[in-house]
C-alpha cells in the first residue's frame, strides 16, 4: 500500500516482462484516474526484455484506503492487472522555495497550491517572517479564499531585501475542516547590483595561469571578528557545452593572497569590501567560454560576476613537409598518442585556410593511450597545379587535448636535361660547302646592271 501526504505525489514502478520476440506496444488504463495513473504515455516492450512502467499516486482524502486497478493489455500477449492500494496522510514537512532579488529591486513570485479534496475547501493563507518591515508582503488582500475540488489558486507575494543578509518567510495554507495545515518555507536571496565589468582570465593551450585576483563585494557590511574567506564560498556556474573542459583545467577559490601587503588582508578579515580569488587556469585545448562566477555568503547575501575563459591557440607541435610532382599523390604517416593512460576520440581535419590538396585519414577514431605504439595518421599531398609553395595547418583534438601540425607542400626541384653529343648534324659536308661557295661567287661577280642595258631592250634604244 502507498502512503503520501496530501497535496504531494509518490510513485511506484512495476515491471513488464515481453515473452515474445516481437516488440509489442501495450495499451493502459486506470479504473480510478483521479488517484493513479500512469506516467508514460507509450509502453512498448523490446523483444523478450522488460520495461519498468511508473505509477503516480496522488491522494485526494485523508485516512481513507483508495483504490484502483491498473490495467495493462495487447491483443496478442494479453492482460497484465496490478491492484493499487493508498491512503492520504496529513502534511508534515514544508516545501521549500526560494525567491532571489536585488538589494531594494522588489520582485513578485507565486506559489500554486491544489486543494487536494474532492469538496470545496476554505482556506486561510499567512504570511510569518523575523525579516525587516515590507521584505514580505503577500499580494492578494483576501487572507480567506475558496478553492473548488481538486482545483488550484495561485498565491502571489513580493520579496525586496533591504540588506545583504539571509531572509526567510513562512506561508501558510490553512483550512479548518478537516483540520490541516500546508507550509511553504520561503528563503530569500539578496543580491548584489549586477556588475557589468567582464573578467578575464586568458591564456595559452597548454600553458598555465595561476594567479591571485581580487572582487569588490557592493553592499557587504562583515560582521565583527568575521573572516570573509571562510563565510564566502564561490561557484563557477558554466554553459553545459564547456563544463567537462572548464572542470578539467579551470579551478577558482576564495583564499588570501599570501602577497598582499597587511592592510589588504584587513580588508578581507574585517570590515571592507573586497575579496581574494585564487585561480588555477591550465587548458590543453583552446576554447572560449562566458560564465557566471556566484559568490554567496553564509550569512545571506550573493554576488555574481560575468567572467569570460579564454584559451588561445598554442604554437604549432611540428612542421611536416611533403613533397609531389604534379597530378602524384604522396603521402607522410606519424603515430600519436593521447597525453593520458585512456582512450579517447577525437576528431582529425585542416582548417578551413589550408590548401585543398591536402587530405588526412583517418578523420575520427580513437585515440591509443600514452605509452603505446600510438594511432597512425596518413597525409596526403596531390598537387593539380604549378605555383607557389601551398601550406596547411593539421589539427588533431579530443575533448580535452589540441595537436596541431604545419604542413608544407612543395614541387621537385627542376633540373634541365645535359646530352653527352648531339644527336642532330648540325654542320655542312665539304661537298656541299665548296657548291655552296661557288655560287656565292657567282652571285658576286654578276653585275645585273650591265646585263639589263646589254639586253634586247638596250637594242632597240641603238
Amino acid at each position: 500500500m502507498m502512503e503520501c501526504e496530501l497535496g504531494r505525489t509518490s510513485q511506484t514502478i512495476v515491471k513488464i516482462d515481453n515473452p515474445t520476440g516481437q516488440e509489442v506496444m501495450l495499451k493502459h488504463r486506470s479504473t480510478n484516474k483521479i488517484n493513479f495513473r500512469i506516467l508514460q504515455q507509450r509502453i512498448i516492450l523490446p523483444p523478450l526484455q522488460s520495461t519498468s512502467v511508473t505509477i503516480e499516486y496522488n491522494p485526494s482524502s485523508l485516512g481513507i484506503l483508495e483504490e484502483s486497478q491498473i490495467i495493462f493489455e495487447h491483443p496478442v500477449v494479453g492482460n497484465w492487472q496490478y491492484k493499487m492500494q493508498g491512503m492520504g496522510l496529513q502534511p508534515d514537512e514544508a516545501k521549500k522555495v526560494v525567491v532571489v532579488a536585488q538589494v531594494f529591486r522588489p520582485i513578485s513570485q507565486t506559489i500554486t497550491f491544489k486543494n487536494p479534496f474532492l469538496d470545496t475547501i476554505h482556506a486561510i493563507i499567512t504570511l510569518e517572517t523575523k525579516s525587516e518591515k515590507n521584505v514580505f508582503q503577500l499580494l492578494n488582500k483576501k487572507a480567506k479564499v475558496q478553492i473548488g475540488p481538486l482545483a488550484t489558486t495561485q498565491i502571489p507575494f513580493s520579496f525586496c531585501p533591504q540588506s545583504m543578509t539571509q531572509h526567510s518567510a513562512e506561508l501558510c495554507v490553512s483550512v479548518v475542516k478537516p483540520n490541516l495545515t500546508w507550509s511553504y518555507l520561503i528563503q530569500g536571496v539578496a543580491e548584489a547590483p549586477t556588475d557589468s565589468t567582464l573578467h578575464t582570465f586568458t591564456v595559452q593551450a597548454r600553458e598555465s595561469l595561476e594567479t591571485y585576483y581580487t572582487l569588490t563585494l557592493d553592499g557587504l557590511v562583515a560582521n565583527l571578528g568575521e573572516n570573509l574567506a571562510e563565510s564566502l564560498s564561490c561557484q563557477l556556474e558554466v554553459p553545459q557545452q564547456y563544463q567537462a573542459i572548464v572542470n578539467i583545467c579551470f579551478d577558482i577559490q576564495i583564499a588570501e593572497n599570501p602577497d598582499a601587503d597587511k592592510k589588504a588582508k584587513e580588508k578581507l578579515q574585517g570590515s571592507g569590501k573586497e575579496v581574494s580569488l585564487r585561480v588555477r587556469f591550465a587548458p590543453l585545448r583552446p576554447f572560449v567560454a562566458l560564465c557566471n562566477l556566484v559568490i554567496t555568503r553564509a550569512t545571506g547575501g550573493r554576488w555574481r560576476y560575468d567572467v569570460k575563459l579564454e584559451a588561445t591557440e598554442p604554437e604549432v607541435d611540428d612542421t611536416i613537409s611533403i613533397q609531389s610532382p604534379l597530378n602524384k599523390p604522396a603521402s607522410v604517416a606519424f603515430r600519436l598518442c593521447n597525453h593520458t593512460n585512456a582512450y579517447a576520440e577525437f576528431d582529425a581535419f585542416f582548417d578551413a585556410e589550408s590548401a585543398y590538396e591536402f587530405t588526412v585519414a583517418p578523420t575520427s577514431g580513437v585515440l591509443e593511450p600514452a605509452g603505446t605504439s600510438g594511432t597512425t595518421f596518413i597525409i596526403t599531398y596531390k598537387p593539380t597545379e604549378y605555383g607557389k609553395p601551398v601550406q596547411g595547418k593539421l589539427i588533431i583534438q579530443t575533448q580535452e587535448v589540441y595537436w596541431s601540425y604545419l604542413v608544407k607542400g612543395t614541387h621537385p626541384k627542376y633540373s634541365a636535361p645535359v646530352a653527352d653529343k648531339a644527336k642532330v648534324v648540325t654542320r655542312l659536308s665539304k661537298d656541299v660547302q665548296q657548291s655552296v661557295s661557288q655560287a656565292a661567287a657567282m652571285r658576286k661577280k654578276k653585275n645585273f646592271i650591265r646585263d639589263n642595258m646589254q639586253g634586247p631592250a638596250g637594242a632597240l634604244r641603238e
